[in-house]
């Protein structure tokens, strides 16, 4: 049997504040945001692996009042009053026109030929990046919550309608969360139910 920690590199109880004992928050006293904490999340979840390293993420910080209204028109009215008043509201796109930037990546041109206009292959990556993200920025001290409660064509159509981002997650963020209580952890599907050995 491997002891818990035996092939760890951070302590359990860095483990716990980025899985176990993090929850979502919605709610957050007012701060202003940090392009310089996002920037240095950035540039430490990019080394994380995606395939042929393409980085498809895009992430848009939104910190004017119209901004943000042009946002939380887009959103599910549940979710329409945490994204105007969280301290940090990011949108996460992947880069329809990702392979713009391949030639920066030191890719071969065949390669970067036989990829361009995979946007499936774009959408697929910057989720994974997506996920690497979120672990970042709890490492970095925010708290937060991922909203899909959205019309993302509808934000595409508007927010993003010059650019070739197309969004597909909401986060908003913040130091020093305020939602009232902390609901019991939700279940989680066992070990034994997801992991088979061959």
């Amino acid at each position: 049997m491997t002891n818990k920690f035996e092939h760890a590199v951070l302590t359990e109880d860095q483990f716990n504040k980025l899985f176990a004992d993090a929850h979502s928050q919605r709610t957050f006293e007012p701060e202003e945001p940090d392009v310089e904490l996002i920037r240095r999340a950035y540039n430490l979840m990019k080394w994380a692996p995606t395939e042929f390293n393409i980085s498809s993420l895009r992430l848009d910080l939104f910190t004017s009042e119209d901004a943000r209204e042009s946002v939380a028109q887009t959103m599910s009215p549940g979710n329409r009053a945490a994204v105007k008043a969280a301290p940090y509201l990011l949108v996460l796109s992947y880069d329809e026109a990702f392979e713009n930037q391949l030639p920066k990546l030191g890719l071969g041109n065949q390669l970067i030929d036989s990829l361009t206009g995979n946007l499936e292959m774009a959408h697929d990556n910057a989720i994974m990046q997506a996920g690497y993200l979120i672990l970042t920025l709890r490492a970095l001290g925010l708290h937060l919550c991922p909203m899909s409660g959205a019309n993302f064509e509808e934000m595409n159509d508007t927010v993003f309608s010059d650019s070739s981002r197309h969004p597909f997650l909401v986060l908003v963020a913040g130091t020093r969360p305020t939602d009232e209580g902390m609901r019991p952890r939700s279940g989680r599907v066992e070990d034994t139910d997801v992991i088979t050995t061959h």
